[in-house]
């Protein structure tokens, strides 16, 4: 029978001696993942992976640590930090996809700085654009914006209406169901 599939085994050199399961695994020729397996078959509780709180590194743990970020710390003036920040926005960006993106819902969201309605970074919903490019004025935020044909990345001008209100526009859509259901005959 193999050592790491007695659970009183198993038990004895995790907690008693202090072997993590890397070393258990080298002792039994398995991967550490198979003692974690039969730890948890056996429901034997692991240590906590981290230091407790208010541990300290040693002083051979501070070396190594510099030694691994070597040439990895920066240490530019502010000025330099600034001009480099400044480079890569916008359309200097690399990541750079022309100052539109989709929003979790599916909707396209422009870059717009300085809009009224415009998010934190900037980004204004292109449905709502085009509607007040459509009217010539700012939309007021309670006014909703509606695709007539459901499909909200077709912000064509001809495919908006506009509600006057939240509830005008939940009016619409249960008119709307009410005719699915008709067509539909359920």
């Amino acid at each position: 029978m193999k050592n790491y599939k007695d659970r009183t085994w198993l038990y004895q050199k995790y907690w008693d001696e202090g072997l993590t399961t890397r070393q258990i695994g080298k002792i039994c020729k398995v991967n550490s993942k198979t003692i974690f397996y039969f730890m948890k078959k056996y429901d034997i509780p692991r240590r906590k992976s981290y230091p407790p709180a208010g541990w300290k590194h040693t002083a051979e743990s501070i070396q190594k640590i510099r030694i691994a970020s070597l040439g990895r710390k920066w240490n530019h003036s502010q000025v330099a930090i600034e001009k480099i920040r400044a480079g890569k926005i916008g359309n200097k960006n690399p990541s750079w996809k022309g100052g539109i993106i989709v929003s979790g819902g599916g909707y396209r969201m422009c870059l717009a700085h300085g809009h009224p309605a415009a998010n934190e970074g900037g980004y204004v919903f292109e449905h709502r654009l085009m509607m007040e490019r459509k009217l010539g004025r700012y939309l007021r935020p309670e006014e909703v914006v509606h695709h007539w044909d459901l499909d909200v990345k077709n912000n064509d001008p001809s495919n908006l209406i506009l509600f006057e209100n939240g509830q005008d526009h939940l009016v619409y859509h249960r008119q709307l169901n009410h005719l699915f259901e008709h067509w539909l005959g359920a």
